[in-house]
Parts: C-alpha cells; structure tokens; sequence
C-alpha cells in the first residue's frame, strides 16, 4: 500500500522482495519450512519474471490473441513452483505442467463457484442444491485430468539431490530477479 499510494510505479518485483524481507524477518523458519509459501512464492515470481517474455513468444505462433497470455501464466507459475516441489517433496514429474495447463480454465470457475455456494447455501438449500451441480462439470473434468497424469512418471529425488537442484534452480530464478530490466 505505500509504494502504491506515492503515486510512483514499482517494478512487480519490489512488493515481492519487500514481501520476503518482512516474512523473513518476522518468520525466518516458516518462511523455510512452509511448502505453501514456497509454492506461491515460487509460482509468483515465475509470472514476474517471465510472463512477458513467454507471451511474446507464442504471439509470434498465431495462436488466438486470448491464448498466449492464459498459457504464459500458466507455464510459468508451474515452473516458478518446481524448485519448491523437489525441495519440499523430493519429487516432480515434466508432466504436471501440461496437466495444469489442460486445468487452469476451471480453476477460476471452481473457486468463486464455491465461496458462492457457501453464502447461497446459507439461505436456500435447493438453491445451493441446483447451484452446487455447475460445479459438477468442472470438478469432474479436474479430477479426470488428475486422474490421467497421475498415472504418468515422475522423478524423486533423495534428500540431498533435492536440496541442492532445489537450490540450483532458485539461483537461476534469482539471476532472473537480479538480471531483469
């Protein structure tokens, strides 16, 4: 709020570095530790830094103009989060990219379905009833999805090899952070 409220604009990347200091600083361990953050950390500064890039890319393939932008968020968020699969699981499968790709449609839809099944379910329970089946769909497709890449290999890592492609990796999403104009 107080670097949006001077009126100056801020590179994405400023609000999360000041995001992680303050964490660090109240939380040190958690910020360690906590496979949440690091999934959302990670998968935030994979859009940051190369959403752009990606979506440039794919508009020079002549996919439809709404296309590049959904794929590039995606991609990107799923790469930006491997680091902290492999460090917090000790595994991770190339796989789990597409699949997010083929699910990230219904996610929106699933979510705000939900919250407002929650409050339609507070003052009519048929309505929550007929509400509750525009979920169906979009669950039913997620959990086949999930179904059929679950089945596909991936690879685990012990601890050790975890830890240092983890960090290996991070290095490279920081070279970003640091490199980026």
């Amino acid at each position: 709020y107080t670097i949006a409220s001077t009126g100056n604009r801020v590179a994405p990347r400023t609000p999360l570095a000041l995001a992680i200091i303050i964490l660090s600083l109240s939380d040190p361990l958690g910020v360690l530790y906590d496979a949440g953050f690091a999934l959302s950390f990670g998968a935030t500064l994979g859009i940051i830094l190369c959403k752009e890039r990606i979506e440039w890319l794919l508009s020079k393939l002549s996919l439809p103009k709404n296309i590049a932008p959904y794929f590039s968020i995606t991609l990107w968020a799923s790469i930006g989060s491997i680091p902290a699969l492999i460090y917090h699981f000790g595994t991770f499968s190339p796989f789990s990219i597409i699949a997010n790709i083929l699910i990230a449609w219904v996610l929106g839809w699933i979510l705000f379905g939900s919250v407002a099944l929650i409050f339609i379910a507070k003052f009519s329970s048929f309505l929550s009833f007929v509400f509750g089946y525009t979920l169906y769909i979009p669950v039913k497709y997620l959990m086949w999805v999930g179904n059929i890449f679950a089945s596909f290999p991936s690879i685990s890592f012990s601890h050790e090899q975890a830890i240092l492609i983890s960090l290996f990796l991070y290095g490279i999403l920081a070279l970003f952070f640091v490199l980026d104009d």
